[in-house]
């Protein structure tokens, strides 16, 4: 048998090899390729050697292969390939964005961590559990707020934001009220008009904004149960007029911080003694 050497030059990679021959008294001539590997160098002796029932029956994909004295088998047809029209943009797909972006929902139960919420004076703060099927959608606990006065004021709480609120249309609470008397919240929105992310206050002027602007709105709980209170911020009203630029601009444009804070200040539904009595189930930003 002639010893022939022949030259495989793959060019797509292939996943096996194998070769078919004919018995030691054939010649090359009639030398069969069913799947060839990467460049290899291979003799007919190598490849008579080789039990012809092991052979794979595999084909190629795709190769370019130049062998002396060798027949090449015809590939397999392969599977259809998407088609890609050159200059044909292939528009993505959209993400439809939540409804809403929760502030807190107090289900960790602790108020004081993720978010981390502040207080102040007399306002007594709790996590408490909710009974589930009082209301559609209502958690497992809430926050729940306490306190008396004499004097209509009784405190607050605050959360750092630092947030992009400029695709939002306002805030959305779910508020339990234990009647009439149940106290009235003051919302407080504090936007970044120095850009150095952080609410500037006057210490000899009530802790008041001295660089931002204070928007707010103001929450009467007269009612008995729970209720979901949307309000649009078109609705916050500035409190601190010829501080910051007037405009209530919570986006993070430049170097704002966009949204920085807000507070809640508790008291009582009446100007002189009363109490705060209510709970909060959550607080989230809502974009429609």
């Amino acid at each position: 048998m002639k010893n022939v050497v022949a030259t495989i030059s793959v060019v797509a990679l292939l996943s096996t090899a194998a070769f078919a021959a004919q018995s030691a008294g054939g010649t090359s001539d009639n030398l069969e390729i069913r799947m060839i590997p990467t460049s290899v160098n291979v003799t007919v002796a190598q490849v008579a050697a080789v039990d012809r029932k092991a052979v794979s029956t595999a084909n190629v994909s795709t190769a370019n292969v130049s062998i002396k004295g060798a027949k090449l088998l015809k590939p397999a047809p392969q599977k259809d390939l998407p088609v890609v029209v050159a200059g044909v943009e292939i528009p993505e797909k959209k993400v439809v964005k939540p409804a809403v972006q929760v502030v807190d929902d107090y289900e960790d139960g602790d108020f004081s961590a993720n978010p981390e919420w502040w207080k102040f004076d007399r306002l007594l703060l709790s996590v408490g559990n909710n009974n589930i099927s009082e209301y559609k959608g209502l958690g497992k606990k809430s926050l729940v707020l306490e306190g008396s006065t004499v004097n209509s004021y009784i405190g607050g709480l605050g959360v750092y934001l630092g947030l992009d609120a400029s695709e939002f249309k306002g805030l959305v609470f779910t508020i339990f009220g234990n009647g009439e008397d149940s106290g009235t919240l003051k919302i407080e929105l504090y936007d970044d008009d120095n850009g150095n992310w952080v609410v500037d206050t006057a210490p000899g002027k009530g802790y008041a904004p001295s660089a931002d602007d204070l928007y707010v709105t103001r929450i009467p709980v007269n009612w008995t149960g729970w209720r979901v209170v949307k309000v649009p911020f078109t609705e916050f009203e500035d409190e601190n007029p010829g501080v910051g630029d007037d405009k209530f601009n919570p986006s993070q444009l430049k170097t704002s911080g966009g949204l920085l804070q807000m507070q809640i200040i508790a008291s009582s539904s009446r100007k002189a003694v009363g109490k705060i009595d209510c709970r909060i189930d959550s607080i989230s930003l809502y974009r429609r």
